[in-house]
């Protein structure tokens, strides 16, 4: 696979969980004061990027299941 289109789908996989964290974790302030939501968050507890980080934490969970399924599957293919 191409390198481009493993770092488009590796992108899209990272923007799908933070959008879905996002939503997940602050669906009610989302839905009853947005705006304000967003103009608070450089005063968060975990700080400005904390969503960014967390999502990492959580793509990388993900990303070392995947990388384990991937090779229980080539060792049972050969």
């Amino acid at each position: 696979m191409a390198m481009g289109k493993i770092i488009k789908r590796e992108l899209g996989i990272y923007l799908f969980l933070l959008i879905f964290l996002c939503v997940w974790m602050h669906y009610k302030e989302l839905l009853s004061h947005p705006i304000e939501h967003f103009k608070h968050l450089p005063e968060a507890p975990f700080g400005l990027l904390h969503p960014l980080l967390f999502t990492f934490a959580v793509y990388c969970m993900i990303l070392i299941v995947r990388v384990f399924i991937h090779f229980i599957r080539r060792l049972k293919r050969d």
